[in-house]
C-alpha cells in the first residue's frame, strides 16, 4: 500500500514539475526581447551625472532599509523588555538615532537633488 503512494505522490510530482512549462505557454508564443536596465538611468550625454544619481539612489535605497531593520529591532527590544527599563532605554535610543539618520539621509537627498537640478 505503501508502494503504491510512493509511486502516487511521484508521478503526480513529476506531473506538475514538467507538465507546468506546458500550461504556461498555452496561451501562444508572446515572446518579448530583454531591455537594458540601465538605458533609462545612464544618459549618454551627461554618463557621470547619471551613473552618480544611480549610485547615490542605491545607497539611499541602502541606508532606507538599514533604518527599516533598526525600527524592528527597537520595537523588538522594547516588546521584550517586560519591564526592564535599561532593554527599554536601550530600544528608546535605537528608535532616536535611526529617525536621526532618516532626517539626515532625506535632508542630504534633498540637498543632492538641488544640486543635480541646479548643475543639469
Amino acid at each position: 500500500m505503501r508502494f503504491f503512494q510512493y509511486i502516487a505522490a511521484l508521478s503526480f510530482g513529476t506531473l506538475l514539475l514538467f507538465g507546468t512549462p506546458l500550461f504556461v505557454h498555452a496561451a501562444g508564443e508572446v515572446v518579448e526581447p530583454l531591455q537594458n536596465p540601465l538605458a533609462k538611468t545612464v544618459s549618454l550625454d551627461k554618463p557621470v551625472q547619471s551613473v552618480s544619481k544611480m549610485v547615490i539612489n542605491v545607497i539611499f535605497s541602502l541606508t532606507g532599509s538599514a533604518a527599516l531593520i533598526m525600527y524592528v529591532v527597537a520595537g523588538f527590544f522594547w516588546m521584550t523588555a517586560m519591564g526592564n527599563s535599561k532593554q527599554v532605554d536601550k530600544a528608546k535610543h535605537i528608535f532616536i538615532w535611526a529617525s536621526v539618520g532618516v532626517v539626515v539621509m532625506f535632508s542630504s537627498y534633498i540637498i543632492l537633488n538641488f544640486l543635480f537640478g541646479s548643475l543639469s
